[in-house]
């Protein structure tokens, strides 16, 4: 660092006062502990820097009185003090940055720990009842009403729709479905059954509520909305009333799905009809056999009605009819076409 010497000083004897002219005395060119050379040629330790004008001395300066005069300022090197000062701020620094990130890890921990102890717990309470929880989520039960204003949608609650109860219930789950007695219920989307077995019965005393399989059209062919069995499952109506919809484009010819049924390549479906009616147009049947599939169907105490089927045969299928007390009205059949013995067996 470079000597100071602007301006001139006033000095007196006898006095460690040193008074500027024209000097700009301030840090880090003057500070305590640097070296005043003074007109007399000695060197005395500046003890103060009270202004840019004046300077204390650590001891009276001894020579004559003068103003006007030359001086020159030195640094002292002080390396220990400097390195001490040095590491004193940087670690001043790093604590204030350090403080606030032990108070983010102290926290971070603790809430982790609590996490953890909720979770632990969670996971002991399931654990102790393993087998009750998991039958649990497999059995769903549910009422459909489809005039209830605020379905709950939940596990044991309402719901508006047939679609609606097994869209919420597990793949593979029991699914014991009420379905109000006395009101319409419609059939309007594609339900995969993924391993349920499904359950819809008559809730409430009244007539047996009526199940309307609804039809839509594309460009070319008609369909009926249904059933698609993938990986297996059971559906079941107990004193239920299905009412199948007529074509939607009475222009355009049935589709091959035209089922309450269907089917999946190399498949197995089930269908079991307990009390209640069925009703249809032709070319409609329960289910069908194709490609591979098994159509099971049981019958007890139903009615089919109308130039339906119970079981369309298409090609490289097979079907299981078991039936008792079942009456057929105004064309209705239980086969389609195929072979006894060959592409269906029958009682």
């Amino acid at each position: 660092m470079a000597w100071e010497r602007t301006g001139t000083v006033t000095v007196t004897n006898g006095s460690a006062t040193v008074t500027g002219a024209g000097t700009t005395w301030a840090a880090p060119a003057v500070k305590p502990g640097y070296a005043f050379l003074g007109p007399d040629g000695v060197i005395y330790e500046i003890s103060a820097l009270n202004t840019a004008t004046e300077i204390t001395l650590a001891k009276a300066y001894g020579g004559s009185n003068g103003s006007g005069q030359s001086y020159d300022i030195q640094p002292t090197p002080q390396p220990l003090v400097e390195l001490h000062d040095g590491v004193k701020d940087l670690i001043d620094t790093a604590n204030a940055k350090i403080d606030p990130l032990e108070a983010w890890k102290t926290q971070t921990e603790a809430d982790f720990q609590a996490l953890l102890a909720t979770e632990q717990a969670g996971f002991a309470t399931l654990a102790s009842d393993l087998k009750g929880v998991v039958n649990g989520q497999m059995y769903f039960t549910a009422t459909v009403d489809p005039d209830d204003p605020a379905p709950t949608n939940v596990d044991g609650g309402t719901f508006n729709t047939i679609f609606d109860v097994t869209n919420a219930a597990p793949a593979g789950a029991f699914v014991d479905c009420s379905l109000i007695a006395g009101k319409s219920h419609d059939f309007g989307n594609h339900i995969n059954t993924f391993g349920r077995k499904m359950r819809f019965k008559k809730s409430g005393a009244g007539n047996d509520p009526a199940v309307n399989v609804l039809s839509y059209a594309n460009a070319t062919h008609n369909y009926n909305y249904g059933f698609t069995p993938h990986l297996g499952g059971v559906v079941r109506f107990e004193h239920c009333d299905i009412l199948f919809g007529d074509k939607t484009d009475v222009g355009l010819p049935w589709a091959s799905t035209r089922n309450l049924i269907s089917y999946t390549h190399g498949g197995h479906a089930r269908l079991e009809i307990y009390g209640g009616s069925v009703t249809g147009f032709t070319s409609q049947s329960l289910m069908t056999a194709n490609a591979g599939s098994i159509a099971q169907l049981s019958l007890y105490s139903t009615t089919l009605d109308g130039p339906i089927t119970g079981v369309q045969y298409n090609t490289n299928g097979v079907a299981l009819i078991s039936h008792q007390a079942v009456t057929l009205l105004n064309g209705a059949t239980l086969t389609e076409s195929g072979t006894l013995g060959t592409h269906f067996l029958s009682n």
